[in-house]
């Protein structure tokens, strides 16, 4: 059945030649204008430039007064052990506090797996957390 029916509808495409001319184009416009389109919202609103990692500058404040709950904290997914200097794409724990999070997570399963973290990194992440004062630490394992 599927095949009797594409094979009709591609001896109707043939017989009207400028109808399929005129479709294929229309069909081709529309694919580049949505691969256009999409392209300029994924790069300018999904990830702004100079952000490797947007998801991990998120800072926000919420009440949820129907949850008896004040607000939300907020945490970062990574911190650097450095207090300052030029560690492109590391974000130390005062940055952290400055953007609003109060706890930081290290130690996690995707930055030893991807990134090589070890428990001597993961230890100078927690030490720097602590001394930092501002910032609750999860250490998991």
């Amino acid at each position: 059945m599927l095949l009797t029916n594409l094979r009709q509808a591609l001896l109707r495409l043939l017989h009207a030649p400028l109808f399929t001319v005129i479709a294929i184009l229309t069909l081709t416009l529309g694919i580049g204008a949505n691969t256009a389109i999409f392209s300029v919202v994924q790069g300018v609103l999904l990830h702004p430039v100079g952000v490797e990692d947007p998801a991990s500058l998120v800072s926000f404040h919420a009440r949820y007064t129907q949850l008896n709950l004040p607000s939300i904290g907020v945490s970062a997914q990574n911190l650097y052990w450095e207090r300052e200097g030029a560690f492109t794409g590391e974000i130390s724990p005062a940055m952290i506090v400055e953007a609003g999070a109060a706890y930081a997570i290290v130690g996690h399963s995707e930055r030893r797996r991807l990134f090589g973290d070890t428990d001597a990194t993961v230890n100078r992440k927690t030490m720097a957390a602590f001394t930092s004062g501002a910032l609750k630490v999860y250490r998991l394992r």
